[in-house]
This record gives C-alpha cells, sequence and structure tokens, in this order.
C-alpha cells in the first residue's frame, strides 16, 4: 500500500470510528470517506478488522505521544509538570478538536478490547506504558509507592476522560487538587 493510500484510509477509519463507532467503520464506509475504491480497503488493509484495528492503536498511540508524557523520558518530575500533564491529558474542551478525536478513539477502544483479543493486547501495552512512564516520573521526585500512585492517577484520569465527554461542563480543578493532594502526601521529604 502506498504511503499515501494507507494514511488515507488510516485517517478515514479514525474519523469514522471516532464519530460513530467501530462497527459503523464498513468497507464501503471507509472507503467512502478517504476518497478511494471499495477494493482498495481490502486490497491495501488485509480485513476491515486489520483497518480498524490499525487506525484505531495508532490513534491511541498519537493521543498519548501528543501529551506532555509522549515518551519516559518526558516523564513529570515535579507535582506542577504531573499535574500539567493531568490537565493536558483531559484536555478535550473543543467539540471536533484533533485531541478529542483521538480520545474518542481511546474511549471506543475500551469497548472494542471486550471483544477483541488483539486490540485488548495492544490497547493494554499502551497502558502499560504510559503508566510506567508516570510512576518513573514519580519515583524521580520521591513519591512513594510511586506505581500505586501512577495506577491511580491512570484511573482518574480515565474517569476523567469519560465524565469530560459526557459533561463538557465538568469542572476538573477539584479532582486535580485532589491529585495534588495525594501526591503531596506520598511524596518523602
Amino acid at each position: 500500500m502506498t504511503a499515501s493510500t494507507r494514511s488515507r484510509l488510516i485517517a478515514a477509519a479514525q474519523e469514522v470510528i471516532a464519530t460513530d463507532g467501530w462497527a459503523a467503520a464498513t468497507t464501503r464506509r471507509v472507503a467512502e470517506t478517504a476518497g478511494v475504491n471499495p477494493g482498495l480497503v481490502h486490497y491495501h488493509a488485509g480485513t476491515i478488522d486489520d483497518l480498524r484495528r490499525d487506525a484505531m492503536l495508532e490513534g491511541i498511540q498519537g493521543f498519548f505521544a501528543d501529551s506532555p508524557l509522549g515518551a519516559p523520558s518526558a516523564a513529570p518530575a515535579s507535582l506542577a509538570s504531573t499535574l500539567s500533564w493531568v490537565r493536558a491529558l483531559i484536555d478535550i474542551d473543543a467539540q471536533g478538536t484533533e485531541r478529542e478525536r483521538l480520545a474518542r478513539l481511546l474511549q471506543e477502544s475500551l469497548i472494542v478490547a471486550g471483544r477483541d483479543p488483539v486490540v485488548r493486547t495492544r490497547v493494554g501495552e499502551i497502558l502499560r506504558n504510559y503508566r510506567r512512564a508516570l510512576a518513573d516520573g514519580l519515583a524521580a521526585r520521591g513519591v512513594q509507592d510511586p506505581v500505586g500512585t501512577a495506577g491511580l492517577i491512570a484511573v482518574v484520569v480515565d474517569g476523567l476522560l469519560l465524565q469530560r465527554m459526557l459533561d463538557p461542563d465538568l469542572d476538573a480543578e477539584p479532582i486535580l487538587a485532589g491529585i495534588d493532594e495525594l501526591v503531596t502526601a506520598r511524596t518523602v521529604g
């Protein structure tokens, strides 16, 4: 598959999945959105499920890569940067933004992962890497039990993402203050 054809198919599948869900990303719909012949979907991507998986996983990787915690070396080393990182992850306020689209792919992946072991395994790897990078940053700033703290922050972020999608007016600041208190209380020295 040429890079431009693959890119067009991936982008089209991401758009359809983020807008209308996994099942809506049919061969015909993705091809129409990408502006290609439906036969090219199978010719270049194998099955529609392969294309949907690739599109979803590339989008989720992009969601985390575009955050301040895109790589383990970028793990937050201070409380201020930890809270900035959490704010960036949940910043999906503007409807129709790339960040919101990627967050919707992440949300959809959670549903699909319950039925698709390939998606479950790959999304699990991405989420483990994100928790590990956060734990590394917390350990560097002297947080006791950085793995447990990172897991708790990850769960809060997941909940905030879901809550913000369902209620865009949710004020995250009191929740972020709770994360601040938690990390401060677990910091040695």
